[in-house]
């Protein structure tokens, strides 16, 4: 139910209560309890809250999976080895939701048959327990993804920086991992979000941090993007480049610049786009990430 567009979810309610109110008849309806209230406050400002208790008799809210459950729910998807010693860290990543545990299984076990066949015969780089975390890495920290994608040295540097914090901690801030207080000393805002969750540690501190370790997950893991993606990427960054440009004509009766120093003008020959701002060090280091320096020379 609560996949429907926000508007039809009423109706199908309507519907339901239309149709189905008979004797003997017995209907379940699944569905996320915020996503129907805020449906139909929209359609019924007034009586929204009333509206479900003309239509359901009996309400249940499903427990979050526990630890014990969350191992078990794994254990029947897969008897692998692997799973059942990073199990915590899986399950406390997805927040304990069998249909997110369940996709990313099916990920792994996929990858790790495309693994097998693809280095049949000689020795496996991608083995099962990093296959795992790095899984885990590209769909809960895309960011942090990006950033290993970018930056073969960015593990070790991250894995450095827990050494750091945890030299500071306490027992039992570590046992516990309050953080807060000594993030400042170990001088990485960048890193912030990450190291205050615990679970992320978790996961990345096992994880290999020499470059040629790394390289086959993330080179096995690379996708094409569609044609779509790729030219929507690229109108976005051209809405972007144009809003802070502005259009020097060329080729044109008037076109022309003086050189400040010597007083001398110059015909524009072809029209080019002038920054209104300073280039700023965000745009500047996207600049060098996208190998500005090498493509201009190559012109």
């Amino acid at each position: 139910m609560d996949r429907c567009p926000k508007d039809r979810i009423p109706k199908a309610l309507e519907t339901v209560k239309l149709f189905l109110d008979k004797r003997g008849c017995v209907f379940v309806i699944g569905a996320d309890k915020d996503i129907i209230n805020d449906a139909l406050k929209v359609a019924y400002p007034s009586g929204a809250d009333k509206f479900m208790e003309k239509i359901v008799q009996l309400s249940f809210n499903l427990p979050k999976m526990d630890d014990p459950s969350g191992r078990a729910f794994l254990e029947s998807l897969n008897k692998d080895e692997t799973l059942k010693e990073i199990a915590p860290i899986l399950i406390n990543h997805l927040d304990y939701n069998p249909r997110r545990i369940k996709r990313l299984i099916n990920d792994y076990n996929f990858m790790n048959s495309l693994t097998a066949n693809r280095y049949a015969g000689e020795e496996n780089p991608i083995q099962p327990e990093p296959l795992l975390r790095w899984l885990v890495i590209i769909n809960i920290y895309p960011g942090f993804a990006k950033q290993m994608r970018l930056s073969a040295g960015y593990v070790r540097r991250v894995q450095e920086k827990i050494e750091q914090l945890e030299d500071k901690l306490s027992a039992e801030e570590k046992e516990n991992w309050r953080v807060e207080g000594k993030l400042a000393e170990i001088n990485a805002p960048d890193l912030e979000e990450f190291l205050k969750n615990r679970d992320f540690v978790s996961l990345i501190k096992e994880f290999p941090a020499e470059k040629e370790k790394i390289e086959p997950y993330i080179s096995f893991t690379k996708y094409m993007p569609a044609i779509e993606e790729m030219l929507e990427e690229k109108e976005a960054r051209q809405e972007e480049f144009d809003k802070f440009t502005e259009p020097i004509p060329g080729n044109k009766p008037g076109s022309k610049f003086k050189i400040e120093e010597t007083g001398e003008e110059k015909e524009i020959e072809q029209e080019y786009r002038m920054g209104i701002y300073p280039v700023t060090n965000s745009q500047y280091k996207q600049f060098i990430e996208a190998d500005g320096y090498i493509n201009l020379s190559s012109r």
